[in-house]
């Protein structure tokens, strides 16, 4: 689908002038001006619209452009709110294959790009004629439909969970899944209301930068909906789901034991929620028995 939307938007461009041309001469048969010319120029006025489509496809052939590799990871990338490249990272391949300790960072850095593959999606084809209209033919829809402010919002997680920063998109639907502790960072820019933060349904007012911007930096430590909105209209709402950090786990397998070679061996299971940084035990000689104590 990403693959046909860049297609379609690579190929309607292009297009666009044969269209104009067609349309043209469909209006002009329609209203039978031809019928009302003299035989001369009746011929001279299919000539020139014949002129005129050679040059059309001509224009469109230079302006086609097959989209590039890698367009299609990057669209999708892009529509999704992705950073750090994950698509592209899970088709990357370790050089040095052959370090252990590489390997397993690189396999880290997969799973951490895997994980944000969950909200993945897929926006509307963008031909992105009003851009290539120099002469303005194209109605542009988009003007007069400004939101009354523009919002750019981020979540960094806390430093313990390892994870990248998240840039969130204001029209999702998708419940926001955050890290208990994480940092959002949000800016508006424009609008003539100073926008709050509603989280569990205590607002925070923006700061205000200058004369039309506003940013706000908070916690997130608890609530189910955290939405930003003017004194207007919603930029932003989101469900919302806190993930509180599991406190690390480690047992025993069994107890410790020296090996043949006069060494201590530890079995142990570990685990935390967002993986383990180091393990470590504490370990003291048993207070030695008096001499004289039963044995």
């Amino acid at each position: 689908m990403a693959r046909m939307a860049l297609f379609w938007g690579a190929l309607w461009p292009a297009l666009l002038p044969i269209l104009c041309v067609l349309g043209l001469f469909a209006a002009v048969a329609l209203l039978e001006i031809l019928a009302l010319l003299p035989a001369w120029s009746h011929v001279a006025l299919l000539v020139l619209f014949a002129l005129l489509l050679i040059g059309a496809v001509w224009l469109g052939d230079r302006q086609w452009r097959k989209p590039p590799a890698g367009a299609v990871t990057e669209r999708l990338e892009r529509d999704s709110g992705l950073i750090h490249r994950p698509l592209g990272t899970l088709q990357y391949q370790l050089a040095n294959s052959h370090d252990g300790r590489g390997t397993a960072l690189w396999r880290s850095h997969q799973r951490r790009a895997r994980s944000q593959l969950r909200n993945v999606h897929l926006g509307l084809p963008r031909p992105g004629l009003p851009q290539a209209d120099p002469w303005a033919l194209t109605p542009d829809f988009s003007v007069g439909m400004a939101t009354d402010g523009e919002l750019e919002a981020r979540i960094n997680p806390p430093d313990y969970t390892g994870l990248p920063p998240q840039k969130l998109d204001p029209k999702s639907t998708e419940t926001l899944r955050v890290a208990q502790g994480s940092i959002l960072m949000a800016r508006v820019y424009g609008g003539r209301d100073v926008p709050g933060l509603s989280v569990g349904g205590a607002v925070t007012p923006f700061l205000k930068i200058d004369g039309q911007n506003y940013e706000l930096n908070q916690a997130i430590e608890a609530g189910q909906r955290l939405s930003v909105a003017s004194a207007v209209q919603a930029l932003a709402d989101w469900l919302l789901a806190v993930i509180a950090d599991q406190p690390s786990t480690i047992t025993a397998d069994e107890d410790p034991k020296i090996t043949a070679r006069q060494a201590l061996r530890l079995s142990y299971q570990a685990a935390d929620d967002y993986g383990l940084a180091e393990v470590w035990a504490k370990l003291r000689r048993r207070a030695a028995a008096p001499a004289n104590a039963p044995a």
